[in-house]
């Protein structure tokens, strides 16, 4: 019997697509290099740990975590700019689920996105966990979940 829905973030709950392709392209007016990839490579890139998109970015001569402060910051931006990109109604499709499920959110995205994604959505009471890169793999949480 299902009791627990798990839900990743990134492309799941909301589409953060555009949110990197305006992210590189702001990186890439930030430091002088040219845009050397297109909008189908960096959908590719999607699911990926920031770590692992940032050390692709070989191009960019400056430090890694610099890089990856930029590229969170201007994703946020976006975002925030464009809030259509999370499913409308998410609200009162995690309140209607809650009532009968646990509900928690694993992503490989930082917490500031996490952070952003409640803020917008307000869904953060109606879940039961919530975990991102910074907790650990997603694989980790899954075991933890499973066992409980």
């Amino acid at each position: 019997m299902v009791q627990h829905i798990i839900f990743d973030l990134d492309g799941t709950l909301w589409n953060t697509a555009e949110s990197y392709l305006y992210a590189y392209e702001k990186l890439c007016k930030l430091f002088p290099h040219s845009f050397t990839r297109t909008k189908e490579e960096i959908w590719k890139l999607l699911g990926i740990p920031l770590e692992d998109v940032v050390h692709s970015l070989q191009e960019f001569q400056v430090p890694k975590e610099q890089l990856a402060y930029d590229a969170l910051t201007f994703s946020i931006e976006y975002i925030r700019q464009h809030p259509q990109y999370y499913i409308n109604h998410l609200y009162s499709f995690f309140e209607a689920l809650s009532k009968d499920y646990k509900i928690s959110i694993l992503s490989n995205c930082p917490k500031a996105y996490m952070q952003t994604f409640l803020e917008l959505t307000k869904v953060q009471n109606f879940l039961y966990q919530i975990r991102t890169i910074e907790d650990g793999s997603k694989e980790q949480h899954l075991e933890t979940i499973t066992k409980n």
